[in-house]
């Protein structure tokens, strides 16, 4: 309430510096005493909502993800390049992209973070976290293992 608006863009800029790692969060300012701003505030939060609950078809992802590798590839890991074959959202609360790729140790947080912004940019998914779960090809996550006959015959393992 006591902020004018040259504080208001300094105070602003301050914020940006200090939450750097979360440029998907919105900055909104209000006036507890007036009350100017609030509903600002609450379609922010509406936006954010229903950011954190957004669904995206498994098609549209795969098409978008086509054009995003060919234009930024991923790096090579120990010699090899690193395959990103599709990606599917399997959650939303919050937007949780799975990507099946050949070396999932390989894929470089720094490419994470950029394959959340271009998500965040092409579904419009800001106000929200975004998390990208790399799995090898073919590997089902949580995968549990049955228990193995023992070569005597007497049953399972231990």
């Amino acid at each position: 309430d006591l902020v004018d608006d040259k504080q208001q863009k300094k105070l602003h800029e301050d914020l940006k510096r200090q939450l750097q790692y979360v440029p998907w969060a919105r900055v909104v300012f209000a006036s507890a005493k007036t009350g100017k701003g609030v509903q600002r505030v609450l379609d922010a939060v509406q936006a954010a909502y229903a950011a954190y609950t957004r669904r995206v078809t498994t098609g549209a992802l795969n098409r978008w993800f086509e054009g995003i590798v060919e234009r930024h590839p991923p790096s090579v890991y120990r010699g090899h390049p690193i395959k990103l074959y599709f990606i599917q959202q399997p959650q939303a609360k919050p937007p949780t992209f799975l990507l099946s790729v050949n070396h999932p140790e390989g894929v470089h947080f720094s490419y994470r973070r950029y394959l959340a912004n271009q998500l965040r940019d092409e579904f419009d998914l800001w106000g929200t976290p975004v998390r990208i779960v790399c799995k090898a090809r073919g590997q089902t996550p949580r995968m549990k293992r049955k228990p193995t006959e023992s070569s005597s015959g007497r049953g399972p393992r231990r």
